[in-house]
């Protein structure tokens, strides 16, 4: 191979390893397994107790994945003269992702995800629609409004009855219920404190934090207990990990 050849060669994978880069901060895909939790559990409070087919799980879980990457993109597309201003390391201002790129990878994900529920039945198809609504909704608004944090949460409530209502029908409404309305309030909380726009803002908010174990635990009187030791070590691994992540606030300076 001539050092022509090899240059052109090591050109073009440096090229595609930065587009390859892009698109992974594109969609913050890092951020993508906590997706898939939220379809396991929406899968889980949907089967209780019975027994689930790994190819459903599989399946929902790629389709809330490409609506998560589709909500994404959209969320760059959207806010690019802002990005131009104030996060000039955004991929499309950047340059590593082109806007018109982003924009057709925003809607065929958005478009596929949305396809792929459409085999798991008319209440997956439906709440799927309301999840793409929600995240254009959220896309649209949030620098506009801080009431768009309330779409976000919906976002993670509709995950749970997506999966939830692809796994069986019909579902117990009363405890999905408490399931959505517990992870809304969670994320709205969440939010809250982490778009503390300084040091004494955060250091104000991060009372909060000490809301988080009781909100986590809203729901568990409605869940029957099959086995009580693995919920027990379960919901003590949750409160020792919201109890380390809470106590990063009460650092001095809070983080």
């Amino acid at each position: 191979m001539g050092k022509g050849t090899g240059r052109l060669l090591s050109t073009a994978m440096n090229t595609f390893s930065s587009r390859i880069r892009g698109f992974a901060d594109l969609t913050r895909i890092s951020n993508l397994p906590t997706c898939v939790s939220n379809v396991l559990v929406g899968c889980a409070l949907g089967a209780m107790g019975s027994n689930i087919g790994w190819q459903t799980v599989v399946g929902l879980s790629i389709a809330i994945a490409l609506l998560y990457v589709g909500g994404m993109a959209m969320n760059d597309v959207v806010d690019i003269v802002t990005d131009r201003k104030s996060r000039p390391n955004r991929p499309i201002v950047a340059g590593l992702v082109s806007f018109n790129a982003a924009r057709l990878f925003s809607a065929l994900t958005l478009l596929a995800g949305l396809a792929l529920l459409v085999t798991y039945g008319m209440y997956a198809m439906l709440f799927g629609a309301a999840l793409v609504a929600s995240i254009t909704a959220y896309n649209l608004l949030h620098r506009h409004t801080p009431f768009a944090v309330v779409f976000m949460g919906l976002c993670r409530s509709l995950v749970y009855l997506i999966a939830a209502t692809a796994i069986t029908r019909p579902i117990d409404w009363l405890m999905m219920g408490w399931f959505a309305g517990t992870i809304l309030l969670y994320i709205l909380t969440l939010t809250f404190i982490a778009r503390a726009e300084d040091e004494n803002q955060l250091d104000r908010r991060k009372w909060l934090a000490l809301m988080m174990p009781i909100i986590a635990l809203l729901p568990l009187w409605q869940v029957p207990v099959v086995d009580r030791n693995s919920v027990i070590v379960a919901v003590l691994l949750l409160m020792v990990w919201l109890g380390t992540a809470a106590s990063r606030l009460f650092r001095d300076p809070p983080q």
